[in-house]
């Protein structure tokens, strides 16, 4: 993200004015980009970059959102249909939004973010165009923080094909749009109340009871014939699942979301780090301080000092 260091704000590259997405501040203000480019060639899609810090704003847009962190770490607050989240975003962590109900979010840390904003009627079109797919209404979910790295490698390649004035941008652009919308109609979508599963990961609904289970036993010993049986799945078919799903092996996840959580455990308390690293899940604090030093590049003790 190197050449994106001198937007303040954002990029934006859309269609024209009926076709752009209805984003209303409905309390706050919301962040505006201060570089701007638009191009009539997109017009089902915008993708935009932001850098902003100290955002408090409750937000409804017309077109449904797919964003991933792209900078340091960020304290993210969000509550939408009731419904109250927090999380430390992590660079790749990725958060969807269906267009529709009012979402309120909230974060003071420098926060920096791809989104990518997609018409209804472009992922219906594809859903409708997907070969043995129901021509039904099918419903994009909510999904606040997921590793998913076939989505984090579209975004930023469609970032990176807004920044160009090639002939074919066009094309390669709309064909990346499309794959994108394929992926979310195939592991992000329901049907009628019921998950759609192709069978190219793990349906929503069972990624994020996998993710939840692993939030609320990070301290746990979580092995992979212990996540399969709480999917009612065999260990070799989640593992493959998961990794589609995510980009990552189950193993290597729960070393990131404990990572995470010592993170913040050391910016927010005094406690001793043999005491985080047993509440994170790791054995000994040798073994934190390993892995904590193989995914951060500092030993735990000096990110409290300087972190």
């Amino acid at each position: 993200m190197a050449r994106l260091r001198g937007l303040e704000c954002g990029m934006r590259i859309n269609g024209s004015s009926d076709m752009s997405p209805v984003r209303l501040a409905l309390r706050g203000t919301l962040p505006q980009p201060v570089i701007s480019r638009r191009s009539s060639n997109w017009t089902a899609f915008t993708v935009e970059f932001y850098r902003s810090r100290d955002v408090d704003v409750v937000t409804q847009c017309s077109y449904h959102t797919i964003s991933v962190m792209a900078g340091d770490n960020c304290d993210i607050y969000q509550r939408r249909n009731g419904k109250e989240l927090r999380a430390t975003m992590r660079a790749g962590d990725v958060i969807i939004t269906p267009a529709g109900p009012p979402k309120h979010w909230r974060f003071e840390d420098e926060g920096e973010f791809i989104a990518v904003r997609m018409s209804p009627s472009f992922l219906q079109r594809i859903i409708d165009e997907e070969r043995g797919a129901s021509k039904r209404h099918r419903d994009l979910l909510d999904n606040f923080q997921t590793r998913d790295l076939h989505i984090e490698q579209l975004v930023k390649r469609l970032l990176g094909e807004s920044m160009t004035k090639a002939y074919a941008s066009k094309i390669y652009a709309e064909a990346l749009a499309t794959e994108l919308a394929v992926h979310l109609l195939r592991n992000y979508c329901v049907t009628n109340g019921a998950v759609a599963d192709h069978g190219y990961g793990l349906p929503i609904y069972k990624l994020r009871r996998a993710t939840e289970f692993i939030e609320e036993n990070l301290r746990e010993d979580l092995t992979l014939d212990r996540l399969s049986e709480v999917l009612a799945m065999s260990p070799g078919h989640f593992a493959h699942a998961f990794k589609t799903t995510t980009g990552l092996a189950p193993h290597h996840y729960v070393v990131e979301r404990r990572i995470d959580r010592a993170e913040g455990l050391l910016r927010k308390t005094e406690l001793p780090i043999a005491e985080i690293a047993h509440r994170v899940g790791f054995h000994n604090q040798s073994n934190f301080s390993f892995a904590f030093r193989r995914a951060t590049g500092v030993t735990p003790r000096r990110f409290r000092e300087h972190g």
